[in-house]
Order: structure tokens, then sequence, then C-alpha cells
């Protein structure tokens, strides 16, 4: 038993590292281990199997399975009294409804999981619970907000000497940065989180960072450069399953092929990103391909389509930002 126990701890560390370069292996490797898990009925390692899962396919964009394996680890953490298992539980649960259209729910589990995690001066956790945070405070436009939580996890993961953390919030950073009109600062920021990715490795991470600089040179209209960074990004994206970062890199090559006044090549991307955002139920995207689908239909003059598109991009947004998000913001 002691054996198998030790084997399974094995499989869901190994899943968890390699998550970077291989998320589909990460997948097979905790379905594994759940298995294993469930046959001697180790509660404990069922749970930590149902977290991890949770999270790869809340990254892969697959969010019904995703929210299943949540709630059956809080569940099953809740039923032992397992605090630090249920803080992972409740990040990955999250996750998944921040990642959808419901960031209220999103505020709550997460603040719960950091509530946690500070009380263990877990500073990893704490750092990648803040991150996500500055990510709905962002999507919702408490800049402000946004801006002190990504600055809190920058010094959490610098007390763990955490590079791949810290290289994460410097990206999400650079984008509040640009917002902010420090131009400058943002292009230093995410040349940081990039020089940093490469130390590590971390392939899934360089296609975010790689996304990050792609918006520093759209802000700046360096449309060529900024061309160049999103199809970098996207190709990697694609090749490791991440639908969440494919359809984020559509809606920003959708939006500069159309500044670009490249119609077309905007309308295919803008098309191609919004079926797999509404199939992710990604409001956040969804909301943005709807808008611009909506400018081009109305730059070519159709406005039955272009009212259409800015009828569901209103929708849409109205749905997200809700009175329950509102009250969580303010508490």
């Amino acid at each position: 038993m002691q054996n198998s126990v030790k084997t399974i701890e094995q499989k869901l560390v190994e899943a968890y590292s390699i998550r970077i370069n291989n998320l589909t292996k990460s997948i097979t490797i905790a379905n594994q281990a759940l298995k294993a898990s469930l046959f001697i009925d180790n509660k404990v390692l069922i749970g930590k199997s149902y977290s991890q899962l949770a999270l790869y396919y809340m990254i892969v964009g697959e969010m019904q399975r995703a929210k299943y394996y949540s709630e059956n680890a809080i569940k099953i953490f809740n039923e032992l009294g397992d605090d630090r298992g249920l803080a992972d539980a409740k990040y990955g649960l999250a996750g998944v409804y921040y990642k959808t259209n419901q960031y209220h729910l999103g505020l709550i589990h997460f603040s719960d999981a950091l509530k946690i995690y500070r009380k263990y001066d877990d500073y990893c956790n704490q750092s990648r619970t803040e991150k996500s945070l500055g990510t709905i405070f962002e999507c919702i436009g408490d800049i402000t907000s946004a801006f002190k939580v990504y600055k809190s996890a920058i010094r959490n993961a610098k007390k763990i000497h955490d590079l791949n953390l810290e290289s994460n919030v410097y990206n999400n950073l650079s984008g509040i940065l640009i917002k902010m009109g420090k131009i400058n600062f943002a292009k230093q920021t995410i040349n940081k989180s990039i020089e940093l990715k490469k130390q590590t490795n971390d392939i899934r991470g360089m296609a975010y960072a790689l996304y990050g600089k792609g918006k520093v040179y759209h802000f700046c209209k360096e449309y060529d450069k900024a061309k160049d960074f999103y199809e970098k990004s996207l190709n990697i994206h694609k090749k490791m399953g991440e639908n969440i970062g494919v359809v984020m890199t559509m809606t920003k090559l959708a939006a500069l092929y159309f500044e670009m006044k490249d119609i077309d090549k905007a309308l295919q991307f803008a098309k191609e990103g919004l079926l797999l955002s509404e199939t992710l139920e990604f409001s956040i995207c969804t909301i943005k391909l709807n808008r611009i689908i909506y400018l081009i239909y109305k730059s070519l003059g159709d406005f039955e389509k272009s009212l259409y598109y800015f009828e569901n991009h209103l929708l849409e947004k109205e749905t997200v930002i809700n009175t329950q998000t509102l009250k969580v913001i303010e508490s």
C-alpha cells in the first residue's frame, strides 16, 4: 500500500512538472494517478488527482470537465478538513469561472484560496493566485487593483526565487503598463518576461510572453513586428493544444489585420476565433470578437450583419459585468 501511495504521489509530481512543455502527457499521467488512487481508495490522492486534472482541462479549454473535477475535489477536501487541498481545488474552479462568464464566482474562489495560502505562508500559490486575480480585475476594468496584486505577485515569486511565476506576472504587468501609457517600461517588462522564459524552458509560458510582446508592438502600431510575434505565439499554442491561448491570439490578429485594412484576413481570424471562443465559453474574447466583426461589416456597409454582431457584443458584455461582480469587488 505504501509503495502504491508513493508511486501515485510521484506521478502527480511528474504530471505537474511537465505541464509547461507537454500538457497532453500531464493529463495522461494524472488520469493514471486518479485510477490508481480510486483503486486503493485513498481520498487525499483522489482529491489531488481531481485538482490536477481540473487545472489541465481548464488550460486546454474543456471547462465542463474541469468544473466537474474541481467540484469533486472540493467535496473531498471539505470532508477531510484539508485546508490546503481545498485551496488548490478552489483555485482550479476559480480558473474555470473567470475564463467563462462568471467573474464574480472567480473572484470569490480565488480570494478564498488566497486566504488559505497566506495562512500557510505558501508564497508560490499566493503569487499564482494574485496573478489570476489581477487578470480578473483587468477584464472588468479595475486597473488600480490589478496593478496592486501584480506587484504583490512579483514580490511573492521573488521570495521563493521562482523565475516562471515571476515571468508570468511580468507578462501581465506589461499589458497594464501599456494601458497606463508607460511604453518604454512595458517593453522592458515584457523583455524581462521573455528572457526568464528562455532560462526556464517554459514553452507554454513563452507562447504567452511572445503574445505579450506582440501587444506592445501592436500598441505602437509596429504592425509587422506585432504580427510576427502573434504568429509565433499562435503556432506554439496550437502545438500545445492551448485553446484559450489560440483564441486570445486570434482575437489580436483579427484586430491587427482590421487596423491594417486587410479585411479578408481580419474576418477570417475573427470568425474562426469567435467559433472557438463560444465553444469554450470564453466571454472576454467573445465580446471582443463580436465587436471586431461588427466594425468589419460596418466598414463594408453591410449594416444588417453589423447590427447583428453589435447586439451580440452588447448582450455578452451585459452578461459578464453584472451586479454580483460589482458586489464582490466592493467587498
